[in-house]
């Protein structure tokens, strides 16, 4: 866990902005993905690459002013199961167009993919599956997906 400020930028531009290849954290706490509430390590800053990180749970967001948008986007939702190395996310995915959902989980624009209603399972086990509100996954880290129930 961690502390990133984004600054006037959402969260999921600072992801999928190429130009950036590290986050700056603060507050860096190390957890283990069966033990996500016990603390191993404090660090106060961080600098890990983007490309090394598997998935990002938004604990607390600032508020933001309210921004009108210039195009309505219609997005349709599919349950999924997504299988990380260490961790399954189970949630919604929000499809924009006609894609199939498991092509736009694998394959869809920018290289993090957000889940929402998410639960977070360790499924080598020694946690209970977790609430986790909104995740962006790393499509780079996906091995697998499967349509959920």
């Amino acid at each position: 866990m961690a502390d990133l400020s984004t600054g006037a930028r959402r969260l999921s531009e600072i992801l999928n902005d190429g130009a950036l290849s590290h986050l700056a954290l603060e507050r860096v706490r190390v957890t283990r993905p069966a033990q996500p509430n016990v603390v191993v390590a404090h660090y106060p800053q961080g600098l890990p690459r983007k490309a090394a990180v598997q998935g990002i749970v938004i604990i607390a967001e600032p508020p933001r002013g309210h921004q009108r948008l210039a195009a309505y986007v219609g997005k349709s939702a599919a349950r999924v199961v997504l299988f990380l190395t260490a961790i399954e996310v189970a949630g919604l995915v929000h499809i924009e167009g006609k894609m199939a959902p498991l092509a736009f989980v694998l394959d869809g624009h920018g290289a993090f993919l957000a889940v929402t209603e998410a639960v977070m399972t360790a499924p080598a086990g020694g946690a209970d599956p977790r609430a986790a509100g909104v995740v962006l996954v790393n499509r780079a880290h996906i091995e697998a997906a499967t349509l959920g129930a």
